[in-house]
């Protein structure tokens, strides 16, 4: 007897995949599924059409696409399945209460948490979002992906896709440093690893540029908003925290070095850029 293949495509017993042959209606009703999904308006795909998507994602390398996606994804899970995913995601989950390495290895966090005993208690509100959370996480985990394996024409119809892109609102700051190639680039969000590293280059290309605290702010809040989510949520606050550093600290200087030291400075940029930053 065949089994039943699971509602959501994230969980561990889906079977989706992109081995074999692709075909193009395939391909396009997967870039039209993940532009819904970057307009909030996604819906549960199957599990190829998701696969799919994510790989269009991945050649996208977009991270405010990744965050996007992720986030739209994790709200498809309905109430009422909410613990049937957590028990996909934390197995020894029972009746509210998930161990703590579980709780940990999923993302939860120790503030605030009820421990006992060695496991987290946690209501319907906060399973909820531990179990969102874990979703986001995977689907944002490419570690195992290969950029240099994606087909060719899934690599040309994310390009397509990138002109098309829904775009958060763009900073109108302006100034010799924030308009920088690579600080441009950085605008358009950094996934995890480079996003505390790219908030710090930032906030002081907005001090060099000579912006109030509070303008950098709307700079700093653009910025988060863009950056992937990945394993840790990036919020406005911290982005603002660093911001507050550099401002009490404005003899710092803006250094083409560390860009390219962080990976913040694509190589191609730096050998074309002319500019010289204060």
């Amino acid at each position: 007897m065949q089994q039943e293949s699971p509602k959501y495509p994230f969980l561990s017993a889906s079977k989706g995949s992109v081995d074999g042959e692709l075909k193009e209606d395939e391909i396009e009703r997967a870039a039209a599924f993940l532009m819904d999904a970057l307009a909030g308006k996604a819906h549960v795909p199957s599990a190829k059409t998701y696969a799919l998507s994510r790989l269009l994602l991945h050649a996208l390398d977009d991270g405010w696409a990744y965050g996007k996606f992720a986030d739209a994804m994790a709200k498809t899970i309905g109430d009422a399945d909410i613990p049937a995913v957590a028990a996909d995601f934390f197995p020894s989950c029972s009746r509210g209460k998930i161990p703590l390495s579980e709780y940990l290895k999923g993302g939860g966090s120790l503030s605030g948490a009820a421990l006992d005993n060695g496991a987290v208690t946690l209501d319907a509100d906060e399973l909820r979002l531990l179990v969102r959370n874990a979703v986001r996480r995977k689907i944002l985990d490419f570690r195992n992906a290969r950029r240099d394996l994606i087909p060719k024409r899934v690599l040309e119809i994310a390009e397509e896709m990138r002109k098309k892109l829904p775009k958060p609102s763009h900073v109108t700051a302006r100034g010799k440093n924030l308009e920088l190639p690579c600080v441009q680039v950085l605008l358009k969000g950094e996934p995890e690893g480079s996003r505390y590293y790219g908030a710090m280059a930032l906030a002081i290309a907005c001090v060099r540029d000579g912006l109030s605290k509070e303008a950098a702010f709307d700079v700093m809040d653009e910025y988060a908003r863009r950056c992937a989510h990945g394993t840790h949520p990036f919020s406005a606050r911290e982005t603002r925290d660093v911001a507050e550093w550099v401002y009490r600290h404005p003899n710092v200087r803006f250094s083409c070095r560390r860009m390219r030291d962080n990976n913040l400075a694509p190589p191609e940029i730096c050998e074309k850029c002319r500019w010289k930053p204060r």
